[in-house]
């Protein structure tokens, strides 16, 4: 009998896995492709240097982005994943630290960037990303809630809508004859979406009322556990976006254009790990506590699959690198 129900209990936890992997991996593919359009578009309209400023911009906040979000995201879907009851206790005490993070981080960027003399429209691109960073690190927190729950559909569905409003707000804002400054707003219109909904489904679905709350022990242990992630993010984020962040700053903002639209491509592909590791995360976390040997071959099933699935891109990126026009 235990071993019966231990069986129908690993399929359920397979069908999940399966079923997030689909959710997440069809709205990163939607996401994705409309970003690469889109990107194609306003290079068109922009030219270089318009948009190498925009991209700018935004791999600066990006990089600032670390402080505030510290890799706290990952804790609350590997601790509420574990326990359920503690997701109120997770999120407050998360939420606190994020408030107090985003104080120092706009007060670190703003003098970073008025040091560095950068134009006064580029200033402006960059006073407007600080509220879409912070708000898509509380949405990321709101979400994460969910990853714990393995229910990624709601993410899925944030995902298609937020990204749908950029392009949607981005096209009309150049048609209608408005730049940059409205393409970094269309951004914040789409991040303002992603932070209500997720806002709503955190109230309406998971039936938890966000707070800010700084128990002195839960925080210790959030910022200890978090330290690996934080580490890990700070050199994902040197890796994407500090190359940009030193071009500009050196070179121009003519040769951050088109290294972006260079390298647009290659990034887009991306999200075929990423969506992976989203859906398998929560399980693993909580075979690392109910059964270690689950978790071994929920591991290796994830390795297969992205082999699977990496081999052949990477081998089609080689063979029709020459006949791809970015």
């Amino acid at each position: 009998m235990a071993k019966t129900l231990e069986k129908i209990m690993e399929k359920v936890s397979q069908s999940k896995i399966a079923r997030n992997t689909a959710f997440l991996t069809g709205a990163s593919i939607f996401q994705k492709i409309l970003s690469f359009f889109y990107f194609a578009y306003i290079s068109q309209q922009l030219g270089s240097n318009n948009v190498g400023r925009y991209v700018w911009a935004l791999s600066f906040t990006g990089i600032f982005a670390l402080l505030i979000e510290f890799g706290m995201g990952p804790v609350l879907t590997r601790e509420i994943s574990r326990d359920y009851d503690k997701a109120k206790l997770y999120l407050s005490n998360v939420l606190g630290i994020k408030l107090v993070f985003s104080v120092i981080t706009i007060v670190a960027l703003l003098a970073t960037v008025n040091l560095l003399g950068r134009d006064a429209l580029t200033l402006n691109l960059v006073y407007l990303a600080i509220v879409v960073i912070i708000l898509d690190s509380f949405t990321f927190s709101f979400y994460s809630i969910f990853r714990a729950y393995q229910k990624l559909q709601y993410e899925a569905i944030g995902i298609v809508v937020y990204q749908s409003l950029i392009v949607g707000v981005g096209i009309a804002s150049l048609v209608f004859g408005f730049y940059l400054r409205a393409l970094i707003t269309a951004i914040l219109v789409g991040s303002a979406f992603n932070f209500l909904y997720s806002f709503s489904l955190v109230l309406f679905k998971a039936k938890i009322r966000p707070a800010f709350h700084w128990n002195k022990k839960v925080v210790k242990t959030i910022l200890k556990i978090a330290l690996p992630f934080a580490i890990a993010g700070i050199f994902y984020k040197i890796n994407n976006d500090i190359d940009k962040v030193l071009l500009g700053i050196l070179a121009g903002d003519r040769y951050v254009g088109w290294y972006s639209i260079a390298s647009k491509f290659n990034l887009s592909l991306t999200f075929i790990p990423g969506a992976f590791a989203t859906s398998f995360f929560p399980a693993m976390s909580r075979y690392f506590i109910t059964s270690k040997e689950k978790l071994a071959h929920t591991f290796e099933r994830a390795i297969v699959y992205l082999m699977i699935i990496s081999l052949p891109i990477t081998a089609g990126s080689f063979v029709l690198a020459d006949k791809i026009i970015i």
